[in-house]
């Protein structure tokens, strides 16, 4: 009989071995896909940290003028936004994890609790499967302090990541007042290649030609409209600056027959204008939309191919 309780006893350890062993491994197999994982992560972001300082080094820092790069502010972003999502990952891995570590270590107490009472007065058999859980104990122990040197070790190449995006910054901020970091706005009042006129930026545009309505359009995408000169201070500036004749202004009679408007507005455009002599003349019955030509103003068809004037407000500082 008492070899029979014996088995049984012998039997419950290995029950309780096999399972504990199992949850165990599976537990640091989670641990190295988690290492695996976090590393892979890490090369990547410091890929793009080397990314970063290259596309500086190539926008020219150190340079004596200010460089517009808005792509180094959109790294920096996507940089910020990674290392923020891996981290709040990290900390999300690390509760699951030390909540299944917990989970295990009841639950093998829990069957300490029962052998202890199937085992009742053998006291041989009992000490032998503390004995066993006391080992297991120490290796869920050494499973922790490992999990915590991984951890550990990941933060501090997260924090390393995390001032060298700093370094970045301030080395972008710096060398380019522009550039927009970390909700810092400062810019210029004018984008690049336009000029600025009271509280407005004018684009000549002198290497593409468009039509009257694809000018509307690109004007529009650059968030402006084609050009609407509508005071004579305006105009006189219009008129200085244009680098070349036949260039679309927004003025049409399109539809109305005679009667200017401005397109964006619709108002009635100044009866003043220096026309071309003999013009407007609708010529063919087919010229609809203003241009200026020769200095002055000409009716021209809409579907002509010509350069174009953008404007849009200055940003205000």
């Amino acid at each position: 009989m008492a070899g029979i309780f014996r088995l049984g006893i012998l039997f419950g350890y290995i029950c309780v071995c096999l399972s504990s062993k199992k949850r165990l491994d599976f537990l640091e197999l989670r641990v190295s896909r988690l290492e695996v994982s976090a590393r892979s992560d890490i090369l990547e972001l410091g890929g793009l940290i080397d990314e970063i300082n290259e596309t500086v080094s190539a926008a020219g820092v150190g340079s004596s003028g200010p460089v517009n790069n808005p792509q180094i502010e959109i790294k920096l972003n996507a940089l910020d936004a990674k290392l923020e999502q891996f981290m709040q990952e990290q900390r999300e891995k690390s509760v699951a994890l030390s909540k299944a570590i917990t989970e295990e270590k009841t639950m093998t107490r829990k069957m300490l609790k029962i052998m202890k009472q199937l085992a009742d007065s053998n006291a041989e058999s009992v000490l032998e499967i503390e004995e066993t859980l006391e080992q297991n104990e120490i290796e869920r122990d050494k499973f922790r302090t490992d999990w915590k040197m991984f951890e550990e070790g990941m933060m501090s190449e997260f924090n390393e990541l995390s001032e060298q995006t700093k370094l970045l910054n301030d080395k972008l901020e710096n060398f380019d007042g522009n550039i927009v970091i970390h909700g810092s706005e400062r810019q210029d009042a004018c984008p690049k290649d336009w000029q600025r006129e009271g509280d407005n930026c004018y684009l000549f545009e002198k290497d593409e030609k468009l039509s009257w309505y694809g000018a509307r359009i690109r004007c529009d995408d650059f968030g402006g409209k084609l050009t609407e000169p509508d005071t004579d201070k305006e105009m006189t500036y219009i008129m200085t600056n244009v680098h070349a004749d036949n260039v679309w202004i927004g003025a049409t009679d399109d539809g109305h027959e005679g009667k200017w408007v401005w397109a964006s507005s619709q108002d009635l455009v100044s009866s003043n204008l220096n026309w071309q002599s003999g013009q407007p003349n609708n010529l063919y019955e087919n010229q609809h939309c203003m241009e200026i030509g020769l200095l002055a103003m000409n009716d021209e068809s809409c579907l002509q191919d010509n350069y174009y004037i953008c404007e849009k407000a200055a940003v205000v500082q």
